[in-house]
């Protein structure tokens, strides 16, 4: 199986450009396109239309500058807002990705049984294998 086209979710934590450097130092071992995906939470969708816009530009910035890292610009950048695990699964099938490359944090199984996990969402429908990435 070869990856040609690698899909990174990032977010705006420290864990976001960790992933990106890992995604992307991937990429260039497999000569492999990429692209970013950072999702805007539920809870912006209920913001007036300019809030909406600042918080979309706001993420446009994040992907801007996670971009400038790769040794080759990634081919696509996606700021979809909505469900996190919903929209990471959504764009990598549209974007037909064959490798999806996501952060987890260090949570005990309590914790992320009352709180949730973005990652663990995502890895019960990802249309395509899934790189998980430690925080540090």
């Amino acid at each position: 199986m070869t990856f040609q086209r690698i899909l990174i979710a990032v977010d705006a934590t420290e864990l976001g450009p960790r992933v990106a450097r890992v995604g992307f130092d991937l990429a260039t071992t497999l000569g492999a396109v990429t692209a970013l995906v950072h999702v805007i939470g539920p809870a912006m969708t209920t913001v007036d239309e300019q809030g909406a816009e600042v918080v979309e530009q706001a993420a446009i910035q994040l992907l801007a500058e996670i971009a400038t890292r790769a040794a080759t610009a990634p081919t696509d950048r996606f700021a979809p807002f909505g469900d996190r695990a919903e929209q990471i699964v959504k764009t990598a099938r549209d974007w037909r990705a064959d490798l999806l490359v996501v952060g987890t944090r260090d949570r005990s199984k309590l914790l992320r049984m009352f709180m949730g996990s973005v990652t663990d969402a995502v890895v019960g429908h990802a249309p395509c294998p899934m790189l998980v990435v430690p925080v540090e």
